[in-house]
């Protein structure tokens, strides 16, 4: 599976923002190469320590053949991409890889997917996914891409929360169960 991100401040370096429009073109490019299945193209997209395990996972034809990964997708029609001005609440990214890279920014990609077939990460419908960018020696580069599995994503203007579905809470010695009346965001 795809997952890439990454963090730091722009502003010492004197570099531009990817806040601006190329954390949009990074992401947009990104889904073009999956839409005209020039997965050669995603690699570089990357930062370096993603291109090496990117480069491999597309040399292997078994990925392919197996509809393994990114080969699931049959189309991605973007919706939105937001950017998010806080560090995102969501537990697959580890903030702290990204402090060798300038200028990190965090982005929620709202998708409609069309999938080979429907998995825990990829399913045929409107999906999420969380995308990093930062500069590494001075390029905007994608640092990080994670997909909640079949999850429920709430926004708000300084962070992100992510939550399973509703379900039932208290234990078998209890019962009855019940819902929660309300779901809290840390």
């Amino acid at each position: 599976m795809l997952f890439m991100l990454c963090s730091a401040s722009t502003l010492a370096a004197g570099l531009p923002s990817t806040t601006t429009n190329e954390g949009d073109a990074l992401i947009e490019q990104y889904i073009n190469a999956v839409n005209c299945c020039n997965y050669q193209d995603i690699a570089p997209l990357f930062s370096s320590n993603w291109q090496e395990e990117y480069q491999q996972f597309f040399s292997n034809p078994v990925n392919s053949k197996s509809h393994y990964g990114v080969y699931n997708i049959d189309r991605i029609k973007l919706i939105e991409v937001e950017h998010i001005s806080g560090i995102p609440l969501f537990s697959d990214i580890n903030h702290e890889q990204y402090s060798a890279f300038a200028d990190v920014n965090y982005w929620l990609v709202h998708w409609d997917l069309a999938a080979h077939s429907d998995s825990n990460y990829f399913s045929t419908g409107q999906n999420y996914a969380l995308f990093v960018t930062g500069y590494e020696q001075g390029a905007p580069k994608l640092l990080d891409m994670a997909i909640p599995p079949r999850e429920e994503v709430s926004v708000y203007s300084d962070r992100v929360g992510i939550s399973s579905f509703d379900s039932p809470v208290g234990s078998p010695n209890s019962a009855p169960w019940s819902n929660p009346e309300t779901i809290n965001f840390i």
